[in-house]
């Protein structure tokens, strides 16, 4: 989940940071244009990382918890993609509670 989240984040860290400087009021040269693109990134990295770890580390237990609950059969595959659902919707809100925090 770690890695995932550095995997993400560290590419489009840049990117993410020019947009929000076309989008800025004073315009983009004067919001720095194409200098500092990796401004920033520290404190992007110490929001998003445990977040990441969090999701990945509830998911695969949700995931592995639901599989001994509800077997899936060969046939049925809407099982299947149902507890991948359920399992990921819990990571998410999981992480969540890490991350909001943080960007508020």
């Amino acid at each position: 989940g770690l890695l995932a989240g550095i995997a993400v984040d560290v590419p489009l860290h840049p990117l993410d940071t020019l947009k929000t400087r076309v989008q800025s009021r004073e315009g983009f040269w004067p919001a720095g244009g194409y200098r500092h693109l990796w401004s920033g990134l520290s404190a992007v990295l110490a929001v998003s990382l445990p977040g990441s770890a969090l999701f990945f580390v509830v998911y695969e237990s949700s995931r592995h918890f639901l599989e001994r609950r509800i077997p899936a059969t060969q046939h049925d595959k809407y099982k299947a993609m149902s507890r991948d659902a359920v399992a990921a919707s819990v990571a998410d809100v999981s992480a969540c509670v890490v991350r909001v925090p943080c960007e508020v």
